[in-house]
């Protein structure tokens, strides 16, 4: 029972890495894209007014600013999931999510979880027999299906995409530089 459970486990591992790093890859693309924005904008605004120099090196410097601090607040929790320094979605979280993505597991995965989890409390309503059965014949319907990864990565391509078209067109209708 405890290979099953470890094989369970090892594939929820799996699937908590991938939306880890699916959920870096799209913070860190939203908040490329904010900065990307935040440039032009201030780009723009450089070349309407033109700024004396120590109002520019004020800008900067509110400008760096804001990164670093959008970056720590925005994509640094993602790194440390990533890593596991923080706390990541639990067993029971990501069972859900399976069986919210793949409606053929359905809820035996949290099923089997929380067998599994009944077994290991001191005081046991059901025979170890009985939680056994039960615990490999979900295992064994669950272990069936391949669910230790779901693509997330269309809305990173939206994001990116959307970006290359935002910059083509600044690039294209922007204002000439200056001589």
């Amino acid at each position: 029972m405890n290979e099953i459970y470890l094989q369970i486990k090892s594939k929820l591992e799996r699937l908590r890495k991938s939306l880890d790093r699916e959920e870096l890859k799209t913070r860190f693309s939203r908040w490329f894209v904010s900065v990307i924005l935040f440039l032009i904008l201030i780009g723009l605004f450089e070349s309407e007014f033109y700024f004396a120099s120590p109002v520019r090196k004020l800008i900067f410097y509110i400008a760096i600013s804001i990164f670093a601090l959008s970056f720590c607040v925005h994509v640094l929790p993602s790194i440390l999931k990533l890593v596991g320094l923080l706390k990541s979605k639990s067993d029971i979280e990501l069972a859900k999510l399976v069986w919210a993505k793949h409606p053929e597991v359905r809820d035996k995965l949290v099923d089997a979880l929380q067998i599994y989890e009944q077994k290991s409390k001191s005081k046991n309503l059901y025979s170890e027999e009985l939680i056994d059965s039960a615990f490999a014949q979900l295992a064994s319907e669950v272990l069936k299906f391949e669910w230790s990864e779901i693509d997330k990565s269309e809305s990173n391509r939206k994001i990116l995409s959307s970006l290359l078209i935002f910059w083509g067109l600044h690039l294209k209708l922007g204002p000439s530089p200056r001589v």
